[in-house]
C-alpha cells in the first residue's frame, strides 16, 4: 500500500509532500519530500490502534494526513503476511432440483468454495436459505457439451453461512467443493 499527499493547508508551491509506504513485510516507511523520514514496524498479526498513528491535531505532519485513514478504519488494523491456507477440500455432488436445496452447509471454518454446474439447466445460487429464480446472488448457466460453468466464492468478504441453490429444471447436478483449514 502506498499513500502520498500534502498536509491540510499546505501551500501548493511548497515542498512538503509526505509518503507512507506499507511494505510486504509489514513495516511502514514514512518520508517527507524535504528529507527525513523513518520506519515503524508492526509485528505480523499484531493489532494496531489507528488512533496511535493518526492525530488530527497536527495537520502539518504525516499524522495529520492519516486523519482520514483513521476515520475510515475506525478501530484497529490487523496485519498479517501469511494468508490462511486450506488443508482440506470436501467434495460433494448435489442432485439438480426444481426446489431449493442446500449446496453447502453453514461452516464457520470455511476458507473458500467452488461450484460446477454439471446440469444443462440454469443454477441459481444464494447466500442464505431458500434460493429461487427471483432470490439469488449468482447464476450459473447450464453446461454445454458436458463442460459446466464454475463459480468460485470471493476471497473477501469470506462468507461462512448456508449456500442454497435451485435449478430451472431438475436435471444433472452440482459438483461442490468446500475448502477448510
Amino acid at each position: 500500500m502506498y499513500i502520498t499527499g500534502k498536509p491540510a493547508g499546505a501551500q501548493t508551491s511548497g515542498n512538503s509532500e509526505y509518503e507512507l509506504v506499507v511494505n510486504s513485510d509489514g513495516s511502514i516507511n514514512t518520508t517527507a519530500s524535504g528529507g527525513g523520514g523513518g520506519a515503524v514496524t508492526i509485528a505480523d498479526g499484531a493489532a494496531v490502534n489507528i488512533g496511535a498513528l493518526a492525530d488530527a491535531s497536527s495537520a502539518s505532519t504525516l499524522t495529520g494526513l492519516l486523519k482520514n485513514l483513521k476515520a475510515a478504519l475506525a478501530g484497529t488494523l490487523l496485519t498479517s503476511n501469511t494468508p490462511a491456507a486450506a488443508a482440506t477440500a470436501t467434495l460433494a455432488n448435489v442432485a439438480g432440483s426444481a426446489s431449493s436445496v442446500t449446496l453447502i452447509a453453514l461452516n464457520t471454518s470455511r476458507l473458500g468454495a467452488s461450484i460446477v454446474n454439471d446440469s444443462t439447466a440454469i443454477l441459481y445460487i444464494k447466500y442464505g436459505s431458500t434460493a429461487s429464480a427471483t432470490s439469488y446472488n449468482y447464476i450459473l448457466s447450464g453446461s454445454v457439451s458436458g463442460v459446466g460453468p464454475v463459480w468460485e466464492m470471493p476471497a473477501y468478504p469470506r462468507y461462512t453461512g448456508i449456500i442454497t441453490g435451485i435449478w430451472a429444471s431438475a436435471v444433472g447436478s452440482a459438483r461442490v467443493n468446500e475448502l477448510t483449514p
